[in-house]
């Protein structure tokens, strides 16, 4: 036998109390530059060494990998896991239940993965309180730097989401309500845009009302909608003739309804698949009110018009009456 092993398994021996009565032994020395205590199977292979000296104290598998680091300095109670997923990088030490990275360590990054590794199984991070709220806090420090939640996915657009092709990014409720928040990647980073002042901008990244659509709709601080109506964002401009209008507005409908989801609030308006092909959307399941104010407006303005012919000839009947009247006075006075 090994001289050196004969004194380890002596050491171990004197430990357990092997040949002893009531042996108690309260420290092990391991002498030498490098300490170690090796454990090996039956067969002499390394399964585990504990080495150590002044700095530090580790727990290295059979390559010295190093899996559990301690530091002589270390306050009670912390562990540093170099490689094993968590891991204090630079100098310093913990300052919360669960630290990874160190403001000194500057160069690599502070990243916690959870790769399971199976294909079938899901990868997730929970956070739980019943009582109290939880949130996930991500602090940047430094001007020009962003904090972000940033998914990753091979699924590339929504148009094909139901058939699984790729997609799309979703927000889901603690319920997994289908779709409750739902951002399409591509090209521009502006999709949706919440700003502190309560202002929502979609496709517009600084808006300026409380709902600001890229295509100029918006929704006003005191709840007006105003559709996008410029111009330059029209073609094919032409005048709605007064026989449209007319034949228009005299087939609409008006009636009374309440929606099915509010039954308990009755509306007044008109039905999509009833008004006229004027006035209709393509699918036919939605009105646009500004299409009927438009036929309205002309129809009133053809009337305005009928009106002010009808006071033109009233006027010029009550001036030729007055002449007749006048020509008759004077006959009799002659």
């Amino acid at each position: 036998m090994n001289t050196g092993r004969a004194l380890l398994l002596l050491v171990v021996a004197n430990l357990v109390g092997v040949g002893t009565v009531n042996a108690q032994v309260e420290v092990l020395t391991v002498q030498g530059n490098l300490p170690r205590l090796n454990y090996r199977d039956n067969g002499g292979n390394l399964l585990w060494a504990l080495p150590g000296n002044n700095v530090l104290w580790k727990l290295d598998g059979p390559f010295n990998a190093g899996v559990i680091v301690t530091t002589a300095a270390a306050p009670s109670g912390s562990i540093t896991l170099n490689e094993g997923g968590v891991s204090i990088r630079g100098g310093g030490f913990p300052s919360a239940k669960l630290h990874v990275g160190t403001l000194a360590s500057v160069t690599q990054p502070g990243e916690v993965r959870i790769d399971p590794g199976n294909p079938a199984a899901e990868g997730s991070i929970v956070v739980h309180n019943a009582s109290m709220s939880s949130e996930l806090r991500l602090i940047t420090q430094g001007t020009g730097r962003n904090s972000s939640v940033r998914m990753v996915s091979p699924r590339g657009n929504f148009s094909t989401f139901v058939s699984g092709a790729t997609g799309e990014y979703i927000v889901r409720d603690h319920l997994n309500a289908t779709s409750a928040i739902t951002v399409v990647p591509g090209n521009l980073n502006n999709f949706a845009i919440v700003l502190k002042n309560g202002n929502v901008g979609l496709g517009v990244s600084n808006p300026t009302s409380k709902i600001h659509a890229s295509n100029g709709a918006t929704l006003s601080t005191g709840g007006v909608w105003t559709n996008a109506s410029s111009r330059e964002l029209k073609q094919d401009i032409q005048d709605l003739s007064a026989d449209e209008a007319t034949k228009a507005m005299q087939t609409l409908k008006p009636v009374t309804y309440a929606y099915k989801s509010a039954p308990e609030d009755p509306q007044v308006g008109f039905i999509a698949e009833d008004v006229p092909a004027l006035v209709a959307t393509e699918d036919r399941k939605g009105l646009s009110s500004m299409d009927i104010v438009a036929v309205l407006t002309k129809v009133v303005q053809e009337q305005q018009k009928t009106m002010e012919q009808q006071q033109e000839q009233l006027r010029l009947q009550a001036e030729q009456l007055a002449a007749i009247q006048s020509e008759l006075q004077e006959m009799k006075e002659k």
